[in-house]
């Protein structure tokens, strides 16, 4: 995993993405589409707390058995060595999952309940700092350290600019950086 995100509940958990492997997201024992994180996202940017909601979920090994997956078909991409083909496989792939990896996943999915308020964010069992869901969502909005290979998916863009524009208490550094972005632009 590429994010270590702290939380006040379980402390440090593994999370995140795994290098360019963008189709799902893990966080502790949760994993889900990354697609749903994003609109998780934009909905919490675009509301005000308290803000109740659920998010579908599936155990860890979905993570694993997904990426597995992805690795088999990255190694036979890059045993054919056409660079082009390469890019555009792992472009394809970037934040989504393909319809039968769809199937397969939501055939075990749960509900989890995800609770917002003006500090804190509880996704099931965990519950993390406002700075530090933040912290995680512009990570993933980012496409994780690494960043999307060319375009970011239109719902990571979604997010980000939603975040951008928020009021919400919860994106606190967000909403500093624009105020002295502003002010900047003022004088």
């Amino acid at each position: 995993m590429t994010l270590e995100l702290i939380t006040k509940s379980h402390g440090n958990i593994e999370s995140g993405f795994f290098a360019a492997y963008t189709s799902l997201f893990r966080m502790g024992d949760y994993t889900f589409a990354t697609q749903h994180l994003y609109e998780l996202i934009t909905h919490i940017a675009k509301n005000s707390p308290p803000i109740t909601g659920t998010l579908f979920t599936f155990n860890a090994d979905a993570f694993s058995e997904g990426y597995a997956t992805y690795n088999t078909n990255l190694v036979k991409k890059i045993a054919e060595l056409d660079v082009s083909v390469l890019e555009k496989f792992i472009e394809s792939k970037q934040g989504k999952i393909s319809p039968e990896q769809e199937k397969n996943v939501y055939q075990t999915w749960r509900k989890t309940p995800v609770t917002v308020t003006s500090d804190t964010v509880t996704i099931g069992k965990y519950i993390i700092a406002g700075g530090h869901f933040e912290f995680m969502a512009v990570y993933a909005c980012n496409g994780g350290w690494f960043g999307w290979s060319r375009e970011a998916p239109f719902y990571a863009k979604a997010a980000a600019e939603a975040i951008q524009g928020t009021e919400n208490p919860l994106f606190k550094s967000r909403q500093k950086t624009s105020k002295s972005s502003d002010s900047q632009r003022n004088h």
